[in-house]
Protein backbone atom coordinates (compact mmCIF):
# COMPACT_ATOMS: atom_id res chain seq x y z
CA UNK A 1 0.00 0.00 0.00
CA UNK A 2 1.20 3.19 -0.62
CA UNK A 3 1.67 5.25 2.21
CA UNK A 4 1.30 8.48 0.77
CA UNK A 5 -2.51 7.30 -0.03
CA UNK A 6 -3.18 6.38 3.11
CA UNK A 7 -5.56 7.44 4.74
CA UNK A 8 -7.09 8.22 1.77
CA UNK A 9 -7.63 12.22 0.82
CA UNK A 10 -11.19 11.98 -0.80
CA UNK A 11 -9.98 15.69 -2.40
CA UNK A 12 -6.63 14.11 -3.94
CA UNK A 13 -7.36 12.82 -7.45
CA UNK A 14 -4.35 10.56 -7.59
CA UNK A 15 -4.75 9.17 -3.96
CA UNK A 16 -8.69 7.93 -5.71
CA UNK A 17 -7.53 6.82 -8.96
CA UNK A 18 -4.82 5.18 -6.44
CA UNK A 19 -7.71 2.88 -4.62
CA UNK A 20 -10.10 2.60 -7.48
CA UNK A 21 -7.35 0.73 -9.05
CA UNK A 22 -6.20 -1.43 -6.19
CA UNK A 23 -9.82 -2.34 -5.01
CA UNK A 24 -10.81 -3.06 -8.24
CA UNK A 25 -14.07 -0.63 -7.50
CA UNK A 26 -15.51 2.81 -8.61
CA UNK A 27 -15.01 5.81 -7.28
CA UNK A 28 -18.38 6.00 -5.72
CA UNK A 29 -18.40 2.25 -4.04
CA UNK A 30 -14.84 4.03 -2.69
CA UNK A 31 -16.59 6.88 -1.47
CA UNK A 32 -19.64 4.83 0.19
CA UNK A 33 -16.61 2.60 1.53
CA UNK A 34 -15.05 5.77 2.95
CA UNK A 35 -18.40 7.01 4.46
CA UNK A 36 -18.76 3.96 6.32
CA UNK A 37 -15.61 2.75 8.03
CA UNK A 38 -13.61 6.29 7.47
CA UNK A 39 -10.78 7.06 5.65
CA UNK A 40 -8.17 4.66 6.56
CA UNK A 41 -6.11 2.51 3.63
CA UNK A 42 -7.03 -0.71 5.48
CA UNK A 43 -10.51 -0.31 6.67
CA UNK A 44 -11.64 0.65 3.33
CA UNK A 45 -10.10 -2.40 1.89
CA UNK A 46 -11.27 -4.83 4.21
CA UNK A 47 -15.01 -3.92 4.07
CA UNK A 48 -14.80 -3.90 -0.02
CA UNK A 49 -13.23 -7.47 0.03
Amino acid sequence: MAAEFDPIDVNDPAAIEYWCNKLTCSKEELLEAIETCGNSGTEVEAYLR
